[in-house]
């Protein structure tokens, strides 16, 4: 039993007034609550219990292995760290301003103000008045303060550094700053020497308790050998801690005390209150692969059929890995990347450890389309076990397949993807917990499905960051259409797979049309993190390749590379360029698609909104009796969600004759990534080659029967009369690669053979023969727009974890305070 001081009782942590510390946006409110209090001590424990839990029961073993350092040796070394940081996480809230300010916090209710006051008092901790200006003792945070404080009490900076983040802002102070705020010193006992002693007493022994009741004192002994942390490693504590104490601060689960109460010890109140309080918060335990089919029957289980050469490859490089770690799978279109990337992911969690996959796509609309696929995938994984699963997207909550899992509340806003019965005994299926779907806490559910801005955030300087981390780290990446991402976009994914490096995530990028140079990039990226500093190889063979199908991948530090043979014979697709005005060609058109047969469709995939509109208007004008789908991402959301379903019921892989009938989709760029849609011919203008790809990859993707005069692949490309590019496309994709594209463009293409050497051509630094005029201006203007892009992406970006970070105060910026 613990005996705490009558000092140690009388600290308060939070109340039910309007103290501004407590109004959280993770907090539930309740009026009823305006004059209950919490003394600091029971929020310590609870946060530590919490954290106890989420490190023991809901943290993924791969996510754990990274916050072991050489000192903290095993679970008992963890458990007690963990213990400790829940408990020291609030240890700047016992200082004089604090109490201060959250005793007047009562009201104006003088029973109420006498009764924490008078505690206070009678301990000689209450102070009346204090001689610095407000404006200047709030630069003074009490996270700033408990990193202050525990820096004097001896504390490594890195666990301090860790403590003084738990508000999602790291600070930049350092032992013996001759800086500090005078809050912290000088003013913070108002220069009174007796009072100083007794504040100063209470701290030591509040964090000599901290030690105590943590067991850090019995395994690590003193304080100054207290283990120091790696960058990685403090981040994800930090985020830890946030999780922790939005849960032991959320009185759902953890009820604050009526005022006149104040308990004298731990015995009666503990473990059973934060037992009871994680039972309430019910999250999900980790997603756990402890068994593992062969690889074919792997597919057959999953997915209903044999794999195919790619398929099988991918599956067995991953198995025959002793670290895997990044794997970079380039295959033609509709050839089944997604199955084989979650067959990897399945795989992957098996032998790493990993507690749930995130999968990033480019646009809304292909995530929506990736969501059931997913959930049917997950399900069929772990039919007995229950997993939280989260649509990761600003309009999630109109997906009615997603908000299906929403409707039926089972449990503190929990709902059961198998089952409509709200009495289910939840002994397995997918559900969305309810408080994973704050705005910050996007990546803590086990399975999500999302666009992927939602892991580039986790490279941004931000609040909070930690939370996107902590969620990554545990999991199995999967970022599909990795070609699809420009310059600035690209600086924050290789930001975000050094740091995936680093926690020793695997990640599987997938692309059908990517240039060897950001194949080398990306490899790179992921390497350095891992190795902790800048990775350089001599030009090796990987990073040139044209072979394809090509998987790259990373075992340990070595790269390694394996060609895959296809049985399947090349498809040839004839290419045909419209080189004139948009008058000539929208009069060719509809000329063209007036002899569309009965039975077949059509795609026209343009570059700009405007383009895509004037099309649908004039040939739903000339062609009433044809089916005519305009989609595009200005619509209002529900729109689009609409034009989507009509789409894949015309046009998808399940489409029938009927339903294809005599169809004309237009769109603009969100037609060429990721969704599962079929046409007979294909219109497009012309983009860069590894989109114009993507764009041929949606026309004769699926076998069927078609119309005859639709037999043969046929692409017709858009292009400006005299030379000149569109207005529109030349500002999205810039001149540069739209000239290139051109140059080399051939009549035909054979999938896949010729994808990966038209790709690498185009992107590659050999001119065109001849030089289109204007061409080196055209390069000119690329390369310094690329330079800026950097540049900015650079700005806001964060730095790769570095072995010289001995704290925070460099994790989101130089510095976010001066002291």
């Amino acid at each position: 039993m613990t005996i705490l001081s009558a000092r140690m009782r009388c600290l308060i942590a939070k109340s039910g007034g309007n103290d501004k510390d407590n109004r959280q946006d993770h907090q539930a409110t309740d009026t009823r609550k305006a004059r209950h209090w919490l003394p600091l001590w029971m929020h310590m424990l609870d946060t530590a219990g919490v954290l106890e839990y989420l490190v023991t029961q809901w943290l993924p073993a791969s996510a754990k292995r990274n916050l072991l350092g050489e000192d903290i040796r095993d679970d008992e070394h963890l458990r007690a760290l963990a213990r400790f940081f829940g408990m020291a996480h609030d240890f700047g809230k016992a200082t004089p301003w604090f109490q201060y300010r959250i005793a007047r916090s009562f009201g104006n209710d003088n029973s109420y103000d006498n009764v924490v006051q008078q505690r206070l008092d009678q301990e000689s901790l209450w102070c009346s008045s204090f001689t610095t200006p407000e404006a200047d003792r709030n630069k003074g945070s009490h996270a700033l303060a408990g990193q202050a404080l525990l820096l004097r009490q001896g504390l490594p900076r890195s666990i301090a550094s860790v403590i003084g983040a738990h508000h999602g802002k790291p600070t930049n102070i350092k032992p013996n700053d001759g800086k500090m705020l005078p809050i912290l010193y000088s003013d913070l006992y108002l220069g009174k020497e007796p009072q100083q002693n007794i504040w100063e007493q209470t701290q030591r022994e509040l964090y000599d308790w901290c030690l105590f009741s943590s067991g850090c004192q019995d395994l690590f002994g003193a304080s100054d050998i207290m283990p120091e942390l790696s960058e990685p490693a403090m981040v994800l504590w930090s985020g830890l801690i946030i999780i922790a104490d939005w849960i032991a601060s959320n009185i759902d689960y953890f009820d604050l005390l009526d005022v006149a109460e104040c308990p004298e010890s731990e015995e009666s109140i503990y473990p059973q209150r934060v037992d009871k309080g994680w039972a309430k918060f019910a999250p999900s335990k980790a997603w756990d692969v402890s068994q593992l089919a062969e690889t074919v029957g792997l597919y057959a289980q999953r997915f209903g059929f044999q794999p195919n050469a790619m398929q099988k490859m991918v599956a067995e490089a991953v198995l025959s890995c002793q670290e895997p770690g990044l794997f970079v799978l380039e295959a033609q279109m509709g050839q089944g990347k997604t199955e084989a990337a979650l067959v990897a992911a399945e795989i992957m969690s098996h032998r790493c450890g990993s507690g749930g996959v995130f999968f990033g796509l480019p646009t809304q609309a292909t995530t929506n389309a990736m969501f059931s696929r997913i959930k049917d995938w997950s399900n069929c994984v772990s039919p007995e076990t229950e997993h939280s699963i989260r649509l990761a997207h600003g309009l999630a909550e109109l997906n009615e397949e997603y908000l299906k899992l929403k409707k039926h509340a089972l449990f503190h806003g929990e709902a059961n993807v198998d089952s409509d019965n709200e009495e289910n005994d939840k002994k397995g299926g997918l559900f969305v917990h309810q408080w994973f779907t704050g705005r910050k806490q996007v990546l803590l559910s086990d399975f999500v499905i999302g666009t992927v801005d939602q892991l580039l955030l986790a490279a941004l300087k931000q609040k909070h960051v930690m939370l996107r981390h902590i969620g990554l780290a545990g999991k199995v990446v999967v970022i599909d259409e990795v070609h699809a991402y420009d310059t600035y976009m690209s600086q924050y994914l290789q930001m975000a797979l050094t740091w995936l490096g680093a926690y020793r995530v695997p990640v599987i990028l997938l692309s059908a049309t990517l240039p060897a140079q950001r194949r080398s990039e990306l490899v790179k990226a992921y390497l350095t993190g891992k190795t902790g500093k800048p990775y350089k190889s001599q030009q090796a063979e990987w990073e040139t390749s044209q072979d394809y199908p090509l998987l790259t991948y990373t075992d340990g530090l070595e790269v390694r590379q394996v060609t895959i043979h296809c049985t399947n014979t090349g498809r040839a697709v004839f290419l045909e360029q419209w080189p004139m005005a948009f008058a000539e060609q929208t009069d060719k058109l509809a000329q063209e698609l007036s002899r569309l047969p009965s039975g077949g469709c059509a795609g026209i995939i343009v570059n700009t909104v405007k383009r895509a509109q004037k099309f649908y208007n004039i040939i739903r004008h000339n062609m009433p009796q044809a089916t005519v789908l305009l989609y595009h991402a200005s619509f209002l959301a529900t729109d689009r969600l609409l034009k989507e379903r009509d789409i894949q019921t015309h046009v998808g892989k399940r489409s029938t004759a009927k339903e294809r009938d005599r169809v004309i989709v237009i769109g603009t760029q969100v037609l060429e990534q990721s969704l599962d849609i079929d046409f007979d011919v294909l219109f497009t203008d012309l983009c860069p080659v590894d989109l114009l790809l993507q764009r041929i990859g949606r026309l004769h993707r699926h076998q069927r029967q078609r119309p005859q005069e639709l037999s043969t692949s046929r692409c017709v490309i858009f292009d400006g009369a005299n030379g000149e590019f569109d207005k529109g496309a030349a500002l999205i994709y810039g001149e540069y690669l739209l000239m290139r594209t051109r140059a080399f463009l051939p009549d035909k293409v054979v999938l896949p053979d010729d994808i990966s050497p038209l790709v690498q051509r185009v992107y590659g630094s050999d001119p065109p023969v001849p030089m289109p005029d204007g061409y080196e201006q055209a390069k000119s203007e690329q390369e310094h727009k690329n330079n800026e892009s950097r540049n900015n992406a650079n700005v806001y970006r964060l730095q790769a974890p570095s072995s010289r970070h001995k704290d925070l105060s460099n994790f989101i910026s130089d510095g976010l305070q001066e002291l």
